[in-house]
């Protein structure tokens, strides 16, 4: 045997694959989703000042979690030279905010059940958004590794940054809809 054969033994097949960046139907029925998980937990709220601040503080914490984390991810990919071209990665991470949105609007007739009968709103909505956005994470991350399978603990890091970031994020707004509430 040539060492040409023998590198080629020894040297693992890459089984990357493209991820196709969601349609843009895709993404406005996500932001849909995550406005409607808000109207929903809106409902039960019981200070009409309080309602309007309701509705958008889903979407706002899915976005900026997204916003501030995904262009690190994206610097962190290539300082570390990995070979999946960044169009991918962005790919992977829209793929998890569409995933995360469908989820919300999926909950949200269960927020709404809470929301109008037991006054529940707040509860329904915390886990709502906890659930949604371990989706969309889990979304990105499978993604990630889908791309490049040597992303694997780059994405596992991202994941837990970002998901600390949407805590953050979810906490400020729940210290200012739970102490109005």
């Amino acid at each position: 045997m040539s060492a040409l054969e023998l590198s080629a033994l020894a040297a693992p097949e890459r089984r990357s694959q493209t991820v196709e960046a969601p349609t843009v139907a895709a993404l406005a029925e996500a932001t849909a989703g995550l406005w409607l998980l808000g109207a929903s937990a809106a409902v039960g709220v019981a200070s009409t000042e309080l309602m309007p601040q309701v509705v958008p503080g889903v979407w706002a914490v899915a976005v900026a979690t997204f916003a501030l984390t995904g262009p690190s991810f994206l610097v962190a990919h290539q300082y570390l030279d990995h070979r999946s071209p960044p169009q991918e990665v962005a790919n992977a991470v829209a793929l998890g905010y569409a995933a995360m949105g469908v989820a919300a609007g999926g909950f949200s007739p269960f927020v709404l059940l809470f929301a109008t009968t037991s006054g529940q709103w707040f509860s329904a909505l915390s886990i709502a958004v906890a659930l949604s956005g371990m989706i969309g994470l889990s979304r990105v991350r499978t993604a990630l590794v889908q791309v490049d399978p040597e992303l694997h603990a780059l994405a596992r890091a991202w994941v837990l940054l970002a998901g600390a970031v949407a805590l953050r994020l979810a906490a400020d707004v729940a210290w200012t809809l739970g102490g109005a509430a």
